[in-house]
């Protein structure tokens, strides 16, 4: 499409980056790869052994690089930052450790007003500013609702609030009411939690929220429709990791998260054409407009789809969908599945089922290569057996398998408050032969 700022560089393989046309970028991307160069050892290391430098064609360098690891991460890059830094100023970001092993993110003054000014994008794209209300509702990480604050002030919004919440939700979330927020930013599964005592403090037009903003993990559509419907409202995400930093913000219309490839530029592996404009594949990120503990092809372990087409929003800058988490697809003998499978499955006799985690142990040989435990709200024990029904008859391959005795099924409801955790990891595989071929299996 020639009015198409962005282009899809093909590298070897089925590796795809998307990044913006010209040659005006081609040079910011050179200079980049000359920092890294210069800055750490680690990747000087990697451009030796592949006989690059940065006067190479930098899209050839982009192809040739291989990704950067957690492991890489926490183990090189953090004591390369942490070296490097030496007696100045910084600030810390320590993941939740959700997703993989926690990771520490170190920020020098300039990459953290450069994270600030993708936020404050982002903020702005959902039209927070003066006489807004933002408040941020979580039971921990305080420090990083303070660099949200900045953003928001920097918008003039005029008031920011933070709400920490306990276990006793129905005491903690109270001051919600009389503060009346416009903007709230929360966790998907606390917001999960406390709906029940929340959701009945507005309807319609009554409630004073504008937007929620979820960040974390993605949102069930299904939930995000009660929440727009109750609160008459919209239901953003705000999307990101610790070492990336924000990303960008779904757009309006649902079509994706908008974000900026002249500062995270994404790169697939496995790459697959869905039509001219898009592709999907597992998404490898570099952070151009990081410094201090910047990366190159950064494994986040996210499936997405990367879309090109102009957005009915106006908005002119790429979507990124969220597909699923890479480590949120398990194996049981020799077949995939995923746990968006499962939950969609059970979904069909309960469409409102906000959740689902998926515990994977081992069992005796003589019973069956797995147990798959489900943990569900124990607001939804009336349709255990349907919901085993569903395991055990109605999800394709899933079926098979439980026919021949290769996996069995336990349902354990619980109270919603009890389902472990913020920013859940909601597949854990606990087989000790699992465990053991995870490292050379799954990306760390």
């Amino acid at each position: 499409m020639s009015d198409n700022p962005f282009t899809y560089i093909h590298h070897s393989g089925d590796l795809v980056s998307l990044v913006p046309s010209g040659k005006l970028f081609g040079e910011k991307l050179r200079k980049y790869f000359q920092n890294q160069i210069t800055n750490s050892a680690h990747y000087a290391s990697v451009f030796q052994k592949l006989g690059l430098d940065s006067t190479h064609p930098p899209m050839e360098i982009l192809g040739e690089i291989p990704p950067t690891t957690k492991e890489v991460y926490r183990e090189t890059l953090q004591l390369e930052s942490l070296s490097r830094l030496n007696e100045s100023s910084f600030v810390t970001d320590y993941s939740s450790g959700s997703t993989a092993d926690s990771v520490l993110r170190m920020c020098a003054l300039p990459d953290d007003l450069a994270e600030q000014s993708v936020t404050e994008s982002a903020f702005a794209a959902v039209g927070m500013g003066p006489g807004d209300h933002f408040i941020c509702m979580e039971i921990g990480a305080i420090d990083i609702y303070d660099f949200y604050f900045r953003a928001a002030r920097n918008l003039g919004v005029d008031h920011t609030s933070f709400l920490h919440l306990t276990q006793d939700y129905e005491k903690s979330c109270a001051p919600l009411f009389s503060l009346r927020p416009t903007i709230l930013l929360t966790v998907p599964s606390i917001l999960i939690r406390a709906w029940p005592v929340i959701s009945n403090y507005w309807m319609g037009e009554d409630c004073p929220i504008r937007t929620v903003i979820h960040m974390g993990e993605p949102m069930h559509d299904s939930f995000r429709r009660e929440v727009e419907c109750q609160w008459n409202c919209q239901v953003r995400s705000f999307y990101g990791t610790t070492e990336t930093g924000g990303i960008g913000v779904d757009c309006e219309y649902k079509t994706g998260i908008h974000f900026d490839p002249r500062f995270i530029l994404p790169t697939l592996e496995s790459a697959k054409p869905i039509s001219k404009y898009e592709y999907e594949g597992e998404v490898l990120f570099t952070t151009l407009h990081i410094r201090t503990q910047s990366v190159i092809k950064y494994r986040v372990g996210d499936r997405v789809r990367l879309d090109t087409k102009i957005c009915p929003c106006g908005n002119t800058n790429p979507r990124l969908t969220f597909l699923e988490r890479t480590h949120e697809a398990f194996m049981i003998a020799g077949d995939k599945f995923t746990h968006a499978m499962i939950l969609e499955g059970l979904q069909e006799s309960a469409p409102d089922l906000p959740l689902a985690n998926l515990v994977i142990e081992d069992l005796d040989p003589k019973l069956g290569d797995a147990l798959l435990r489900v943990q569900l709200p124990d607001s939804y024990q009336k349709m255990e057996a349907k919901f085993l029904y569903t395991l055990e008859k109605d999800i394709f391959e899933l079926d098979a398998l439980h026919r021949y005795g290769l996996v069995k099924f336990q349902l354990e409801f619980l109270p919603i408050d009890k389902i472990p955790g913020r920013k859940m990891t909601k597949v854990r595989d606990n087989r000790l032969h699992m465990r053991q071929d995870s490292r050379l299996t799954q990306p760390d």
